[in-house]
């Protein structure tokens, strides 16, 4: 396993394909059926976006698109963040700060990556990418974390029909490198990620999430 740990990360994710097990697969597209991503104007699962493209649209997002994922299997799973290890360089290792979800079926532990289009064992997973945890949380408080932000209704001018759920700096917490838009719409949970570095986002309403999540964070 040592010279796997070593592949890049299209090699590392190319041979994790090879081992996918479609059971699984099917547990988690039917967990997740009622989570989408609101991807311009158009509503796929997190799991249908996963497929629709070669290279993966979630790259990037893997905070916001956790925290939706575990609200889909909040009774079963935690979400962990920390560091992986995606490649091996002459220059040295490259190390990412990451996040993913892990879960059981049959009594068996995997890990569900969207960003990087990963469903894998978690014994796989962390001989490939070989993690330092910095925190981890069950997703069954990342569910309830965010639907107490859902009822705090904090919404953005140009955003209307969202309500923005702000991230928390501590990786143990729930809604940690989140900030991202959620709506519920019947049975579904939609999300949209956008660039809050797009000055359009900055609205007195952002102050008014973060001391929520404070005084939240408080009474938990």
């Amino acid at each position: 396993m040592a010279v796997i740990e070593c592949l890049s990360l299209k090699d590392k994710i190319e041979w994790l394909k090879t081992r996918e097990n479609f059971e699984v697969r099917k547990y988690l597209e039917e967990q997740t059926k009622h989570v989408k991503i609101d991807y311009y104007g158009e509503y796929p699962s997190i799991l249908e976006l996963m497929d629709s493209q070669t290279n993966n649209p979630l790259t990037s997002w893997c905070g916001p698109v956790s925290v939706a994922l575990a609200y889909a299997l909040a009774n079963n799973g935690y979400v962990e963040r920390g560091i992986i290890h995606t490649a091996t360089t002459p220059f040295g290792s490259v190390d990412i700060l990451h996040c993913w979800v892990c879960f059981t079926h049959n009594q068996v532990a995997y890990v569900a990556d969207p960003c990087n289009n990963i469903i894998a064992t978690k014994s796989d997973y962390y001989a490939l990418f070989n993690p330092n945890l910095k925190g981890s949380v069950s997703t069954e408080r990342v569910k309830q974390a965010l639907i107490q932000g859902m009822n705090y209704n904090v919404y953005l001018i140009n955003e209307p029909d969202y309500f923005y759920v702000a991230s928390e700096p501590d990786l143990s917490s729930p809604i940690a490198l989140c900030g991202a838009l959620f709506r519920s719409e019947g049975n579904d949970l939609i999300v949209k990620i956008v660039n809050f570095y797009d000055s359009r986002y900055e609205y007195p309403h952002l102050d008014a999430q973060k001391e929520f999540n404070k005084k939240a964070s408080a009474q938990r």
